[in-house]
């Protein structure tokens, strides 16, 4: 993949040598923001934090994980930021289009987690009515 072309799709990286991590690539969709406020009124952020409060379960019971997140609202524009931990976290940036998620301090399973509730957050947004 071009490291220059822009990417309107999530992806991962996996970088198996070195520090062994994984990367997620999660871009919004263009103009995302105008989406927001019907994504609100279709009860978007609510479904967010159903679908992030049953994924910790699965994993708590599954795989004997313990992962905290927190998620952070804005009015306007929407998910701004998926917090892990302490010190990790998947944040908004949209200085720039295509707006995407950020990761700060993350790595293997965290990273999973975040593309996970990040990429259910692009599908409400797109989603019509429900």
């Amino acid at each position: 993949m071009d490291e220059n072309a822009v990417n309107l799709y999530p992806y991962l990286k996996a970088y198996p040598d070195g520090e062994k991590r994984l990367i997620a690539v999660v871009p919004l969709p263009i103009g995302y923001s105008a989406s927001v406020p019907k994504f609100y009124e279709r009860k978007g952020r609510e479904k967010i934090e159903e679908f992030t409060r049953n994924l910790l379960e699965v994993l708590k019971n599954s795989e004997g994980l313990r992962p905290e997140i927190q998620l952070r609202w804005d009015s306007v524009r929407g998910l701004t930021n998926i917090i892990t931990g302490v010190q990790g976290s998947f944040d908004l940036d949209d200085d720039e289009e295509p707006a995407k998620f950020r990761e700060h301090n993350l790595g293997g399973p965290s990273t999973l987690l975040v593309y996970a509730i990040a990429t259910h957050y692009i599908a409400q947004l797109l989603t019509p009515r429900r």
